[in-house]
């Protein structure tokens, strides 16, 4: 199965596996602060898909769920996942998702584990990540793997 996972925020992490090498591709993208929020969605959908058509096809699409306290976060965190349940089903491919808590503990062996924990774990799979980002994605990735070809 070709998986590509999200670490979906303002600046969202992304990791796949190359068919021909198998090594795990991965980078960023920012959609940068906007006075109106939806021109953040626009640009997070333009991307997204941008990847998903690109470097496709993928026959899973994962994502963390959000973490978030307060308001402002939660329309935007849940807004992403909206995007990509969106963009998943537009391409009928399956969407798979888990908590932060139970990445940080697959990954690091715990669920109090910080963004800088999880991106040095990713470093076993990948080891020029210098980003947290791409950290959680990678490590999302390799969760991912590993749920769904167990």
């Amino acid at each position: 199965m070709r998986i590509i996972a999200f670490d979906q925020a303002r600046k969202s992490g992304w990791a796949y596996r190359s068919i021909s090498s198998n090594q795990i591709v991965y980078g960023t993208f920012d959609v940068g602060k906007h006075k109106n929020r939806c021109n953040r969605f626009v640009m997070f959908y333009n991307r997204v898909g941008e990847l998903l058509d690109r470097h496709g096809p993928f026959d899973v699409v994962s994502y963390e769920i959000p973490f978030v306290r307060n308001g402002a976060g939660a329309v935007s965190g849940y807004g992403y996942v909206a995007i990509l349940e969106l963009l998943t089903g537009q391409r009928d491919k399956m969407l798979w998702s888990t908590n932060p808590m139970a990445l940080k503990k697959f990954i690091c062996g715990t669920g109090k584990a910080t963004g800088r924990d999880v991106m040095l774990a990713a470093r076993r799979y990948v080891t020029k990540v210098d980003d947290e980002d791409e950290g959680a994605a990678i490590a999302l990735l390799i969760m991912t793997e590993n749920t769904i070809n167990a």
